[in-house]
């Protein structure tokens, strides 16, 4: 079974530990996860380590998730990109897509997560 590195940025150890779950219930993969607060954590994990995929809150409390969808693609673009939040208008999210976000979930419908990392794994390979 293939090992996905997966990058959770998320500032709120309840809701990583709610990720890695969702996450896990997917089955095809063995998981090695890297959870991150900081900005700079960020910056370090994604230079140091070739993740497969980066699931990020979208409220943090140095930046935002558009901002680390930015950092993300300028250290590698090719990464999918997942924007998981408890609160995102349709203007976020819409913004979050347009900014290059692969995909959202709402945490309040994380089961919707193993689905999104499929899909976007799925484009990723295509691509």
């Amino acid at each position: 079974m293939e090992t996905l590195k997966v990058l959770i940025l998320e500032d709120n150890e309840y809701d990583m530990e709610l990720v890695k779950r969702s996450v896990v219930s997917f089955s095809n993969y063995h998981f090695q996860f890297t959870w991150v607060v900081s900005k700079n954590d960020f910056i370090k994990a994604l230079t140091e380590i070739k993740f497969d995929i980066v699931l990020s809150d979208y409220n943090l409390p140095q930046f935002n998730g558009i901002d680390a969808l930015k950092i993300s693609k300028e250290i590698n673009p090719n990464i999918p990109f997942i924007i998981v939040t408890g609160t995102l208008t349709e203007e976020a999210a819409a913004d979050s897509i347009k900014a290059g976000a692969w995909d959202y979930v709402v945490k309040e419908r994380l089961h919707r997560l193993p689905l999104a990392v499929e899909s976007v794994l799925n484009l990723k390979m295509k691509g």
